[in-house]
């Protein structure tokens, strides 16, 4: 649900008029609206590239919110994407997503999607949701 809340952030952030040249894995450039850009670009890449862009702002990449970030993305991407290693029976030597989400127990996602979107202050400052997350987190 933390990363769900992240994805809704990005993608309502991404102003309805604005264009990203953004390299496929084609290694194509091709030019997208931001209703694309909402399909096809990966998160890391909105949130790195795209939204600092959009609203000449600064990337997070590199702070403590973007390490978080990249913790709650690989947690998320293991249960999203799930390896034969998860679907047996294994010893410690093995780590799958059940032991990475027991070693991960005391974890906040919550509070660590709420401190990627607060990277971003200039988008959430007058934000009533912003606002009474933070009252919640506390």
């Amino acid at each position: 649900f933390s990363f769900t809340a992240l994805e809704a952030f990005a993608n309502e952030m991404i102003p309805t008029n604005f264009t990203y040249d953004w390299t496929n894995g084609k290694k194509a450039t091709i030019t997208l609206s931001a209703s694309e850009i909402e399909r096809q670009v990966s998160l890391d890449e909105k949130l790195k590239v795209v939204l600092p862009r959009a609203h000449g702002i600064k990337s997070p990449a590199g702070t403590k919110p973007w390490e978080q970030f990249k913790s709650l993305k690989r947690v998320r991407d293991r249960l999203v994407h799930l390896k034969s290693i998860d679907r047996k029976s294994s010893g410690p030597e093995h780590q799958t997503i059940w032991g990475l989400m027991i070693s991960e127990k005391d974890a906040d996602f919550a509070s660590a999607a709420y401190s990627v979107i607060s990277a971003y202050p200039s988008l959430v400052k007058d934000r009533r949701w912003h606002r009474l997350a933070g009252d919640l987190m506390k």
